[in-house]
Formats: C-alpha cells, structure tokens, sequence
C-alpha cells in the first residue's frame, strides 16, 4: 500500500519523472506490487512518455492486444517490456488499466473543484465562518 499510495503522490504532484525508479526500488527490495499499483504506474507514465500509447498502437508499434511490444522505443515502450520481464502474469490487464485510468480522473475532479471552492469562496465573511468536514467539533462527545 505504501508504494501504491507514494505513486499517487508522485502522480498527482508532477513528479511522475520518478515513478520508474519507485518501480525498480520494488523490484530491488523483491517488493511485488499489485496489479492497481503497476496500473496506476502505467497511467501516469503513458501521460508523459515522448509517444502515448494509442498514438504508437495507432503507428504500428502496439502489438495485437493494443500493448505495446517489449522495448519498441518509446519510454511508454520500455517500461512496459521491464515490467513484463519482471512481473510475467503479474501484470495488469486491460480492465484493471482502464480502472486506473478512471480513478486518477476522479482524483484530478476532486482536486480541481477543491482548488476551485477555495479560489471562489475567498474573502467573504460567511465563508470563514462555515465548517468544513476536515474540521474538529470541539462539543464533539464521543458516546461509548
């Protein structure tokens, strides 16, 4: 959990030049992440890679499953060869990609309306009067 947790971090603070290295603390450490954590890995990487995914299957550098072919190039390429090298059957399969995909787009959703309810919401008396959930209740009894 705590590799998994790291690459969202990693992830969702512009620093996904240094999930491969997280990957690789892994392997060193015979760490076996599970399919979500490589999944996540995946999505964050193909974002940044020099060629997406889909643009190199479209290309003719995907193989027939729409996956990329071991070490065809592209960083995006790379990563998935090593890790299929490392994790064989391990690997995550279309669906748990497409699950990943979907939860780093609701993280994304999340942030940006926080960021948004802070930005309007700013200077107005009512507002910084009004409790949030992260705030503590001090007549708050816990009842046993």
């Amino acid at each position: 959990r705590a590799f998994c947790a790291y690459i969202l971090l990693l992830g969702s603070n512009d620093q996904v030049s240094e999930i491969p290295l997280v990957l690789a603390w892994m392997r060193q450490l015979e760490v076996w992440p599970a399919k979500r954590t490589v999944a996540l890995a995946l999505v964050y990487w193909s974002e940044i890679s020099l060629r997406a995914p889909l643009v190199e299957s479209i290309s003719g550098w995907g193989g027939q499953s729409g996956r990329l072919e071991a070490g065809r190039g592209s960083p995006y390429g790379v990563l998935v060869a090593w890790l299929e090298e490392w994790l064989g059957i391990r690997m995550p399969a279309d669906k748990e990609i497409g699950e990943a995909l979907r939860e780093v787009d609701i993280l994304r959703r999340r942030r940006r309306d926080r960021g948004q309810g802070a930005a309007i919401g700013r200077g107005r008396r009512e507002d910084i009067n009004e409790q949030t959930d992260d705030e503590v209740d001090p007549g708050y009894r816990r009842r046993s």
